[in-house]
């Protein structure tokens, strides 16, 4: 059998030898059953793929912007695979030793776009805990004539967190969106120029023309780096400083004049496992399906190898990202206490003897309650799609894939998680602090006022029955 009828033989049978696995492209010609088989990879035609730019950013050669640093996160897969069915003949056509073929192959790889925002990156204000102050119980003692004498009071102490406007914190800074430019480059000639058949026959390429038919978007998936929830520690005191529990007499810090008064706030400190605030700005990728619209590097269009004969060197294409950001949850917890507020006042309750004693003037008890901030979580997302680059080839060899299971997919991102315990504690109400007016014992003062008014009694009475009562007894009579 001649050359010429030889490959007319198996021109009939190229559609059943067609074999589309793994991402290796096999070429070979002309048509002999018994032809070793060569191989190449497909990087051996996509070569030097990157990231170019995010919103018009630079991407460094780790996937990150110059504007967004590493809390957008671009990475692709190693490899451009050829999945079993992706080498496509369109048509053969033979003109005398030589077999035109063209075929469309196919190849695809997957990239991941995700957050990679920290807690510190997510809070407006500095991650510091601060404590804050809250009047639980005050005592107030005042003299005879309505005069402060002295006091004291006692705070419950809460710690807790500020985290600032986290919503428009995070739409400034943790929100994005635009267009991710990608480039790779084609090997010009990626087929063997020579080599030998199974009959040790030189076998010479004539010719291979390769150029971009389309890119597009394939499959995609979008959710969560993690489902971690924050770890929330609240602590209140089992019990009070006994100072400000129980009354006693006399006029020393802490005391209300013996009165059988109790102290207690009842703090209570109630943790929300619902966030209180959040920030989602949500996921919108590009449609699947829907075109990358591939130039050359420079802006020119792409074309079609077979027409132009004349193969690409390279491709540039661009995705657009609608939005991505990450979930900023805020936690809050809820204190609730008594204020409670005791004024005494002494009272004259008997004259001659002088007996002053206190008495209750103002006794509240109003509950009340404080909500504020404990904790921040940051759930980062992602976006995993992937690419597929169509390639129209132009050649006089037989192209096939053979599988491979040597090249792991792209895996989803990993999360970054701030292994931090929230601490929210509650204490205080001991210790609180005394004050007093006045540079002398108004206890003496309130004496001396007594007796005072006692003498000025005696004196108007004595001038009264000595000298006022005569006169007026006189006159009547």
């Amino acid at each position: 059998m001649n050359s010429k009828n030889k490959n007319f033989f198996f021109l009939l049978f190229i559609p059943f030898l067609l074999i589309a696995v793994g991402f290796f492209i096999n070429p070979f010609a002309p048509f002999n059953l018994d032809d070793e088989n060569i191989y190449i990879t497909g990087g051996d035609i996509i070569k030097n793929f990157r990231f170019e730019s995010f919103d018009g950013f630079a991407c460094s050669e780790g996937g990150t912007t110059t504007e967004y640093g590493d809390r957008l996160k671009l990475e692709s897969g190693s490899v451009w695979k050829a999945s079993k069915d992706d080498v496509d003949l369109q048509y053969a056509h033979q003109v005398e030793e030589t077999v035109y073929l063209y075929y469309k192959v196919s190849m695809s790889n997957k990239i991941n776009i995700y957050t990679n925002v920290k807690l510190d990156q997510a809070s407006e204000k500095p991650l510091r805990a601060s404590t804050e102050e809250f009047l639980a119980g005050k005592y107030a003692h005042y003299g005879l004539f309505g005069d402060f004498f002295y006091g004291w009071e006692s705070n419950l102490k809460w710690t807790h967190y500020d985290f600032g406007d986290i919503r428009h914190h995070n739409y400034q800074n943790n929100y994005f969106s635009g267009d991710i430019v990608m480039s790779f480059d084609i090997a010009s000639s990626p087929l063997p120029e020579i080599f030998q058949d199974a009959e040790g026959k030189d076998v010479i390429k004539e010719f291979d023309y390769i150029a971009i038919s389309s890119v597009f978007v394939g499959t995609q998936s979008v959710g969560k780096l993690s489902n971690d929830m924050p770890t929330i520690v609240g602590l209140t005191p089992a019990e009070y400083d006994t100072s400000r529990n129980t009354v006693s007499g006399g006029e020393t810090e802490g005391t209300t004049n013996g009165f059988d008064y109790k102290w207690n706030p009842d703090p209570q400190l109630k943790v929300s496992s619902t966030p209180s605030n959040t920030f989602d700005s949500g996921i919108q990728p590009q449609s699947s399906g829907s075109s990358l619209n591939p130039t050359t590097k420079s802006g020119s269009p792409i074309w079609d190898a077979r027409d132009k004969e004349s193969s690409m060197t390279n491709c540039k294409f661009t995705y657009n990202l609608g939005s991505i950001s990450p979930l900023v949850s805020e936690y809050s917890a809820t204190l609730t206490y008594y204020e409670q507020t005791l004024h005494t006042q002494d009272t004259m309750i008997a004259l001659l003897p002088l007996v002053i004693e206190p008495r209750v003037v103002l006794d509240k008890n109003i509950a009340m309650s404080e909500t504020r901030p404990v904790a921040l979580h940051v759930t980062n997302r992602y976006v995993q799609t992937e690419l597929k680059v169509v390639f129209n080839v132009w050649t006089s060899y037989k192209l096939e894939a053979l599988e491979s299971d040597n090249y792991d997919d792209l895996e989803n991102p990993e999360e970054y998680y701030d292994e931090i315990i929230w601490n929210t504690i509650v204490d205080g109400f001991g210790g609180g602090e005394v004050y007093t007016e006045g540079i002398v014992s108004w206890v003496i003062f309130q004496i001396l006022m007594i007796v005072g008014i006692i003498i000025l009694v005696v004196v108007v009475l004595y001038l009264l029955i000595k000298k006022g009562i005569p006169k007026l007894i006189k006159k009547i009579f």
